[in-house]
């Protein structure tokens, strides 16, 4: 128990040092309040998206699959240990809503009734066919109202899904698909709107609720380890289905190729007796034929029996009438009956002939056409064999149905909460434990400096018997009561920072916190930990300064060093500034030193934030200094017609705009377990080194795409662990899986791009890839002229400048790093102001003496002022340095800490920003010396004599 003495003692000691007291709570005030600002503010958003997926039943995981699901699958799914609930719908990317005459890019979705629900703020969910809802972010770039009409286009593949391209907007509405606003334009369209006979049995897009306690925090580790069994058993009964899918599939495609091979063999067997009946017909044809010519032979010969009849008949005759000189009776008669047989019979075996001649051409004909039906039947079977080993090589090398299964943080909205709870958490982490070592100085200074003024009483302390213990609980109390005060200030500060922080980040989110967020637990916790340290720190100093001393050294100064003296030359005072600055800091180091930690500190934190600024707004410069050497970025969208592209390369080139062609597809890749999406770029190495510089983070080497590797970006490789050499899988459009190895690194400022050849690509994937995205120089030219003529005459082609962030991006950060330079800038005054005025009344205090007498040696104000700002500009250029040398090293980390995965900021030491704060706090320093100086004037010679 404390005496009564020793408390009324150290009350008097906090107040009569009552500055110097809240100097210290100050310190502890913008450190501690800080890190609750920030870190409270962080667990809010935590909370604020907790209760929104908690209140829409939010997924935590999605099975997209490309062949589809049935609804009994997807009962399958629901009944796996550990889930919850599963729900089936139908996901349709790079589709294009219109508008009143413009065109914008969207996602859509089925609409679902327990997973994934929609948050209703206007107007009625969409129940029939031809009704949609859109978010209010979309709603409001479109000028879309409740009752207004949209069409909607789909991918040639996707033609024939719904059953209109004509909707009307039913309802506003918040998705937490979507949970950052802006990020992902989408609708969601009436179940009734699909080919419900198609999606039935063909969901691509599954919905699945694990059954995780609803308070764990959905962005800790607990979440996640709580997930990774049920994810594996996911994954494990994905498996089994896709086993029983593929053999039902190689079931139902072998009994199509027995049929068909049934239908096969029919129809050859049936073709093979129509052969052999012709065949036989030819063969009766033939024989009948050479009957025929038997008989014709046969015929002429009698013909000409006939005829050599007549002819000798006719030869007697008239050789009797010759002898007789008369006719001979009916001879001529007879002969002439018959030569007209004979003439007749000529006749009818020449039309026997024409027949035998015709049936000989048909008998040709026959022949020829039972020669084609041979051949014709030879390719059909060998076709025929040759389609029904194919088909079983399929169906030998069928694979099973891939599944891909996306967790949460593979969702735009919920990472870039992550994103920016991790911010927000870590600048709280790393500035609370600068501010509390700059709270250990300045503690420790502040009871030296006590101890110091206070030698004589303390030595009284001790002569008069106060123990050891006695004193140092009295300094004890000064440090230990200034952080507890400080420690409750640190809460009105934090209430203000949270609020702050929400203005200014403030519709980054479909829902954000709504009211003051505080963690007692935490703010116990660290109380205690700064109450621990200030204890200790006030008796070590206590123990270095006071106990460790006799009385008799305490009372008599506990300097060992000799009077006060100077010798000056009179007017000057030259004599004086060299001779007395580096004595007094020496001799009032804790003061110094204080002050020079302060000026840092401050310092620091002002060039933290504008250099974060600063290494933001360079990335696009940095990017196209370095990088991307063109101006617009062409991207094709899927479904767009070759008669259209001819036309936009036409129109560059009929303007003189060089430009390359590539191919970018979004799609996922696996490393090491971690699966992640990225944009995979294609084109040909003969021209892209032109328009893209692949180089390492120095510059010093360049690479092309040569190689059989894929070159990575540095975000990539920092945040998924890459080496050159490692395996990276991706996925295609059809979720199979393909390996390839990682090549070079190089630096890539926007976007989570991986690069490879076409070579490379058709490798990995087994064919090319369609053009689709161009990369165009504008040369003289405005970029916005070119921008905006190309989407004039093609209004479906998103075009971009390479010198410009998104919007939404540039926005977020933009208000994240003004946000960061107001509160560190009005954190380093407020310290400034508190810790330095009173460092500095301290420093006038102490010269009192010294500044009488050389204003009795005829100094004026002018040189008096000179001397104490010798002193002052070396502790603030002191500062300054350690401020600016200590920035440099620590803002890489803090840039690194802030940075996304698909962005890498300017890293390098930003000299204007640390210009700045140099400026900034130099300013403040020089402001609070003028306040304190002008006590100069004050000062009399008998305040030396009270003195």
């Amino acid at each position: 128990m404390m005496k009564k003495t020793q408390t009324k003692d150290a009350l008097r000691n906090i107040r009569k040092n009552f500055v110097s007291y809240l100097a210290v709570a100050i310190v502890t005030m913008i450190g501690c309040g800080v890190y609750f600002g920030a870190f409270f503010y962080a667990d809010a958003l935590v909370r604020s998206g907790q209760e929104f997926f908690r209140d829409t039943n939010f997924e935590d995981m999605d099975v997209i699959a490309v062949r589809g699901l049935s609804a009994d699958e997807i009962r399958e799914i629901a009944s796996i240990d550990g889930i919850q609930d599963a729900e089936g719908t139908y996901q349709i990317t790079g589709a294009t809503a219109i508008y009143a005459g413009e065109d914008y890019d969207v996602t859509v979705f089925g609409a679902t009734d327990r997973v994934g629900e929609s948050v209703i703020l206007s107007g009625t969910h969409p129940s029939k066919e031809g009704e949609c809802a859109l978010p209010k972010d979309a709603m409001k770039e479109m000028g879309v109202k409740i009752g207004s009409t949209i069409q909607l286009m789909v991918p040639s593949a996707m033609e024939g899904l719904l059953k209109t391209d004509t909707y009307t907007v039913t309802a506003e509405i918040e998705h937490p698909e979507d949970y950052r606003t802006g990020s992902v334009n989408y609708v969601i369209l009436s179940k009734e709107s699909f080919d419900q006979e198609f999606v039935e049995g063909n969901y691509t897009f599954v919905r699945v609720k694990a059954g995780i306690p609803k308070d764990t925090n959905i962005l800790s580790s607990a979440y996640f380890t709580a997930l990774q069994p049920i994810k594996e058993a996911l994954d494990e009964g994905l498996k089994e289905i896709a086993a029983k899918q593929n053999r039902d599939r190689k079931a139902r495609a072998e009994a199509v190729l027995a049929e068909e091979e049934k239908k096969a063999n029919d129809q050859i067997r049936e073709a093979e007796q129509s052969l052999a009946e012709k065949e036989q017909e030819l063969e009766e044809a033939e024989a009948q034929i050479a009957e025929g010519e038997a008989r014709i032979a046969e015929a002429e010969k009698q013909l000409e029996d006939a005829k050599n009849a007549v002819n000798s008949r006719a030869g007697k005759v008239s050789k009797m009438e010759g002898l007789l000189h008369l006719p001979i009776p009916g001879a001529s008669s007879k002969l002439g009956s018959a030569k007209a047989q004979i003439e007749e019979n000529e006749a009818l075996l020449e039309e026997k002939k024409a027949e035998i001649a015709e049936a000989k051409e048909q008998a040709e004909d026959g022949r020829k056409q039972l020669d084609d039906a041979k051949a014709e039947l030879e390719e059909k079977k060998a076709e025929a064999e040759k389609k029904i080993a194919d088909a079983r090589d399929e169906i030998d090398a069928m694979e099973p149905a891939v599944f891909a299964v996306l967790t949460r943080n593979e969702k735009e909205g919920y990472v870039a909460l992550d994103q920016i709870v991790n911010i927000l958490k870590k600048l709280a982490s790393v500035f609370v434990v600068i501010f509390m070592a700059i709270g250990v100085i300045v503690v420790l200074s502040t009871i030296t400096i006590l101890i110091d003024n206070q030698k004589k009483l303390i030595g009284s302390m001790k002569a008069f018997g106060f123990r050891n213990s006695e004193i140092i609980l009295k300094y004890a109390i000064f440090g230990v009561s200034a952080v507890f005060l400080g420690m409750l200030m640190s809460i009105v500060l934090a209430i203000l920072l949270e609020q702050v922080i929400a203005i200014a980040l403030g519709g980054i989110f479909v829902v954000e916190p709504q009211k003051v967020f505080f963690r007692i637990g935490d703010f116990l916790l660290l109380l205690l930990i700064e109450l621990l340290l200030a204890g200790f720190v006030a008796v070590a100093a206590t123990y270095l300064n006071a106990v460790r001393s006799s009385a008799v050294d305490l009372m008599n100064g506990v300097t060992k060093e000799k009077g006060f003296r100077f010798t000056v030359k009179k007017g000057t005072g030259k004599s004086l500034y060299s001779r007395l600055i580096f004595r007094n800091m020496r001799k009032d180091a804790a003061r110094v030193i204080c002050s020079v930690i302060i000026i840092a500190g401050s310092c620091l934190m002002i060039g933290v934030g504008f250099t974060m600024d600063l290494a933001f707004r360079k990335l696009t410069v940095k990017s196209v200094e370095q990088v991307t050497h063109y101006d617009l970025e062409i991207t094709i969208p899927n479904g767009t017609s070759e008669d259209t592209i001819e036309k936009l390369k036409e129109m560059l080139e009929n303007e003189e705009l060089p430009f390359a062609e590539m191919y970018s597809v979004q799609t996922r890749f696996i490393h090491d377990g971690k699966e992640e999406f990225v944009r995979v770029i294609s084109g040909d190495n003969a021209y892209i080194g032109d328009y893209l510089i692949f180089s390492d983070m120095e510059g010093k080497s360049r690479y092309s795409l040569d190689a059989q590797r894929v070159l990575v970006p540095v975000r990539l490789r920092e945040s998924f662990d890459i080496k050159p050499g490692d395996e990276i899988i991706f996925y295609d459009t059809d979720m199979k899986q393909h390996k390839s190895t990682a090549g070079e690194t190089i630096r890539n400022y926007i976007g989570r791009n991986i690069y490879l050849s076409e070579d490379v690509y058709r490798d990995i994937f087994g064919e090319d890839g369609e053009k689709n995205l161009l990369l165009v120089r504008t040369g003289d030219r405005a970029k916005e002229e070119v921008m905006q003529e190309i989407r004039q005459a093609f209004p479906r082609m998103t075009v971009e400048r390479t010198d410009t962030l998104p919007d939404a991006v540039s926005g977020f950060w933009t208000r994240v790093f003004r946000t960061l330079i107001a509160v560190m800038t009005g954190l380093s005054i407020l310290m400034s102001v508190f810790v330095l005025l009173n460092l500095v009344n301290i420093f006038v205090g102490r010269r009192k003496n010294e500044l009488i007498i050389m204003a009795v040696n005829g100094f004026s104000y002018r040189q008096r002022i000179g001397y104490l700002l010798r002193e002052t500009i070396a502790t603030t250029a002191l500062g300054l340095l350690l401020g600016t040398g200590g920035g440099c090293l620590l803002t890489n980390y803090l840039v690194r800490i802030i940075e996304p995965t698909d962005a890498m900021f300017d890293r390098s030491i930003q000299p204007l920003a640390w210009l700045i704060a140099c400026g900034m706090e130099a300013v403040f320093a020089l402001l609070i010396n003028f306040f304190a100086f002008r006590r100069v004037k004050g000062y009399q010679l008998t305040d030396l004599t009270r003195s």
